[in-house]
């Protein structure tokens, strides 16, 4: 895919579309880098739909015109800030730019349902393709300002105003 030709579109997805992710991932590793400590593995399409709390917050796929699931990512209100969660680029697309437009998107996006003072998400330290994008969209590193579990302890706090 080359991602100087084809628009691609933002738009909510549903417990289909996180019943296709299942196919994404192949190992404990992976799921837990992008769900987080709370998604089981092996994971199940029914799991899945209720470990990401579709039905709680905001569920976005992005697609191309030929509705084709390129990348999905979640938004929710978290300590004042549009929260950014579980971003994920489909394995074949990836290194294509789908990542930083599924980013860009979401940034555009949530502040219309969302009345909050800027942005946040968690990403782990190893995850350096990720923290690179994100980095390059203006979020920063800082100290995460509440209570945490150990577990998420380990991520790395990034936020952009």
């Amino acid at each position: 895919m080359d991602k100087n030709t084809l628009p691609l579109i933002l738009v909510e997805a549903s417990e289909q579309d996180i019943a296709s992710l299942c196919g994404w991932f192949v190992s404990f590793d992976e799921i837990r880098d992008w769900g987080g400590p709370n998604i089981s593995f092996p994971i199940s399409s029914r799991s899945l739909i209720v470990e990401t709390k579709l039905a709680q917050g905001r569920s976005y796929k992005l697609i191309d015109t030929k509705n084709k699931l390129l990348a999905f990512g979640q938004c929710y209100e978290r300590l004042g800030r549009c929260h950014l969660a579980r971003l994920v680029v489909n394995p074949q697309n990836r290194g294509c730019g789908v990542g930083k437009q599924l980013v860009k998107q979401l940034l555009t996006q949530a502040p219309e349902y969302l009345v909050t003072k800027g942005f946040s998400l968690f990403v782990w330290p190893h995850n350096k393709v990720a923290k690179k994008l994100y980095q390059s969209l203006g979020f920063r590193r800082v100290n995460y300002p509440d209570s945490i579990t150990p577990e998420m302890a380990k991520c790395d706090y990034l936020i952009k105003d």
